[in-house]
């Protein structure tokens, strides 16, 4: 069989690549000559403009394609008058001959043989796309390029570039939004794009001069958070709202519809074993008092064992000994149906960052407990809880978290008292001089002098 390479259907050997020429030249010909062939042409666009040999599926197609390439370039050699081997134009005695010969073929033959000179005529067949003036063939492979590119999630802009094609956004998981993909630098105006808007920041600090151990921050979808809180929490008084634990608790219900997502980055080393004994115990702790099943049992210990430095030791770039890195990012994503994803970024300059995957925990009531730990009764830091439950309040009253200069409510810190707008009488003003007053006033149209 003859080889065949990526992209296409062009193959090597000869006389396959005389045939190249002849086909272009044939293909309108042979198609007329079918009953139906022009509008056969229509119908072929879409199934051969930009088959790629993905899979066996399409490997088996070209193959079908090859082998009728083979006995369409056997049939136009038979049809030449000549015995110079060179491709050239047939005559018409040579064309009407091709014609006949092809017509006797068996119906499977004669299909095969149509599809391959309709595909070689569409890879040739001009068009225009996105104003420029192309062939089917180069704008496939231009696709399958941008594919590429795509797949490693670089050099694009993810979120802004066209609107329209990336609706689909809302509704993936974020496990699978540029899974993998090295992260890249957002412009100011691109980062405030982004979908997910920071409800909060805070730290843990140990006391005894143990000093700041990590930050946190807490990241939500202020349209989901809208729709989440805006019947039952809007148009009520932030204080009662804010004393409410039902408040609370709504908020930790509904984190996956919000999908509500924690940042955890050390300041400073932290031991590994330590920080597993320590909020091991506190998740246990939680999770019990919601009535754990034997499920949520195992993904609580698959989850302090994700960090064992036993196994973490010496295979990843955030983890020297038994320790942590400063400035390691630990993410925690609530999924759709209330699991909870697990990535970590290794602390290194932008372009050396690699995100490592560490799972995802199938368990709704263990993605409770984890936020728990920070928007609960017993928060790990009072004032970080107040912001983020203000925050999300104040996108259920229909606010965004922009500073929006026509608000009259928003204000810049430090910003001077707006000025006051004086009304002016609307009766003409004429500039004269009052004759009974020895400064002279301003006397109003009516000849009334102008209150002072």
């Amino acid at each position: 069989m003859p080889e065949c390479r990526r992209g296409g259907t062009d193959v090597n050997g000869d006389p396959l690549g005389q045939a190249q020429h002849l086909i272009g030249q044939v293909s309108k010909h042979v198609l007329g000559a079918l009953d139906g062939g022009r509008r056969a042409l229509g119908r072929q666009l879409d199934a051969f403009a930009g088959i790629v040999p993905k899979t066996t599926a399409h490997l088996a197609e070209l193959t079908r394609l090859t082998n009728a390439a083979g006995r369409f370039a056997s049939m136009a050699m038979n049809a030449r008058n000549s015995d110079d081997d060179t491709a050239g134009r047939l005559s018409e005695q040579e064309m009407v001959k091709l014609e006949s010969e092809f017509l006797k073929l068996p119906v499977e033959e004669q299909k095969a043989i149509v599809d391959y000179a309709t595909l070689k005529f569409l890879e040739n067949k001009k068009i225009k796309y996105k104003g420029r003036s192309t062939s089917l063939k180069k704008l496939t492979e231009q696709y399958f390029e941008e594919e590429k590119v795509w797949e490693r999630g670089g050099n694009r802009d993810t979120m802004t570039e066209d609107e329209e094609n990336f609706q689909y956004l809302d509704a993936m998981p974020a496990n699978e939004i540029r899974k993998e993909a090295p992260k890249q630098q957002l412009r100011p105006e691109e980062e405030q794009a982004l979908e997910l808007e920071c409800m909060a920041q805070g730290e843990y600090n140990q006391g005894f001069w143990g000093g700041r151990q990590y930050t946190f921050g807490l990241f939500a979808r202020p349209q989901q958070v809208k729709e989440v809180l805006e019947k039952k929490w809007s148009q009520r008084l932030p204080h009662a709202v804010m004393n409410n634990p039902e408040y609370w608790n709504d908020i930790l219900m509904n984190a996956h519809n919000m999908e509500l997502t924690l940042m955890v980055v050390p300041s400073k080393r932290l031991s590994i074993p330590q920080y597993q004994r320590r909020y091991g115990e506190l998740l246990r702790k939680g999770l019990e008092q919601e009535g754990p099943s034997k499920q949520d049992r195992r993904e609580l210990n698959r989850l302090v064992t994700m960090f064992d430095p036993s196994i973490l030791r010496g295979r990843l770039p955030w983890v020297s000994g038994s320790r942590i890195l400063p400035d390691t990012q630990m993410i925690f994503s609530t999924l759709p149906k209330g699991e909870l994803a697990i990535e970590v970024i290794n602390p290194a300059p932008l372009k050396d960052q690699h995100p490592t995957f560490m799972g995802i925990l199938k368990s709704p009531k263990l993605t409770y407990s984890v936020f728990d730990m920070f928007l609960g009764n017993s928060p790990i830091d009072a004032q970080a809880r107040q912001e983020a439950g203000t925050a999300m309040l104040y996108l259920a009253n229909g606010f965004k978290m922009e500073y929006d200069p026509l608000n009259p409510y928003h204000k810049v810190v430090g910003e001077p008292p707006r000025f006051d707008v004086e009304e002016v009488d609307r009766r003409a003003i004429q500039f004269s001089i009052d004759p009974r007053s020895k400064k002279g006033r301003m006397l109003l149209g009516d000849g009334s002098p102008r209150a002072s």
